[in-house]
């Protein structure tokens, strides 16, 4: 019996690290299968020990003469139950036999995987080798890609959305949030009338592109929608303008609580208006395809409202 124990070089560059695969196989030779089985047949395990056989006496005892005239009719029997009682020890050579296969079986799987070991990391076959492929989203390798960019675009070719190339994940989104918006936290400086009047000029523009998109939305023209949706001039306009509004003495306390905070930062506290319409352009840039153009307008509907109350707090509708 062999037991074959083969590994395997893992794909990684430094062509040191293999992982264990176990893939056994099993070579039983007949002389061996031979062997063992007459030696299971010889042990006998079912066999009662004489010890514990007790002779019990007759429940219904017979006449006599019934007795001695069934035994004499019986041929001789004892011998032959004592020599099925009695059994020959097992050969010294059949035992040596045995363990001396298994430990040569033992030894040969152990050369044969020390020696496969050695042959793959001092002289490694081309076709178990690392290859290093031209396209950066090898299926070998998915989701490891070595930047956002590439991520995204692998994201893209998966499902054939077009819209997860614009999807940041948790980890982008909060090193924009460490590098970007805590920065401005602590840069903040008190907010001046002239930054009031322009955060107002711009959600007023946010408005008038709002009635673009519901034109554009009853032609089904959905490639320019995204392309406004997706400009900078756009969401973070709208944003940073909702932020210095926020900001402003220009609104009261309950104005500034209307307004809230960025989608995803509300946290315990209220979201408000900006978080509402960054939720519905999130909605629209995700599900436009699958929208009707009275779906669109819905979510671009809240958007306007969101805006228009802002501005209502303002008082500059």
């Amino acid at each position: 019996m062999i037991f074959v124990l083969y590994h395997v070089p893992c794909n990684r560059t430094d062509r040191t690290t293999f992982v264990p695969t176990t893939a056994m196989a099993m070579l039983i030779s007949p002389k061996f299968l031979f062997l063992l089985l007459t030696l299971v047949i010889s042990s006998n395990p079912f066999r009662i020990p004489p010890s514990k056989t007790r002779h019990r006496p007759l429940r219904n005892p017979l006449h006599i003469s019934t007795i001695e005239r069934t035994q004499s009719q019986l041929p001789s029997s004892q011998p032959q139950s004592q020599s099925n009682n009695f059994r020959l020890p097992h050969s010294i050579t059949d035992i040596l036999t045995v363990t001396t296969h298994l430990s040569l079986c033992l030894l040969l799987s152990t050369s044969l995987t020390i020696l496969d070991d050695y042959t793959s990391i001092h002289n490694p076959s081309p076709s178990t080798s690392t290859r290093r492929f031209n396209s950066p989203n090898h299926p070998g390798i998915k989701g490891m890609a070595s930047s956002a960019e590439e991520a995204r675009l692998a994201r893209y070719e998966w499902d054939g959305n077009t819209n997860t190339k614009d999807i940041k994940s948790y980890n982008e989104i909060m090193y924009n949030h460490r590098t970007v918006t805590i920065k401005e936290w602590n840069s903040q400086t008190p907010v001046t009338e002239y930054e009031v009047n322009r955060a107002i000029r711009n959600l007023r523009i946010i408005n008038s592109k709002i009635d673009l998109i519901d034109k554009l939305l009853d032609e089904y023209e959905y490639d320019k929608v995204l392309e406004i949706l997706n400009s900078s001039t756009f969401q973070k306009t709208m944003s940073s303008s909702f932020e210095v509004l926020r900001q402003s003495n220009a609104l009261s306390e309950e104005a500034s609580r209307d307004v809230g905070f960025a989608w995803g930062s509300c946290a315990w506290r209220h979201c408000g208006a900006r978080a509402d319409a960054e939720e519905a352009i999130g909605e629209m840039t995700k599900f436009l395809g699958m929208f009707e153009p009275y779906e669109g307008k819905f979510c671009m509907n809240i958007v306007r409202r969101s805006v228009e109350e802002v501005l209502e707090s303002v008082g500059k509708v």
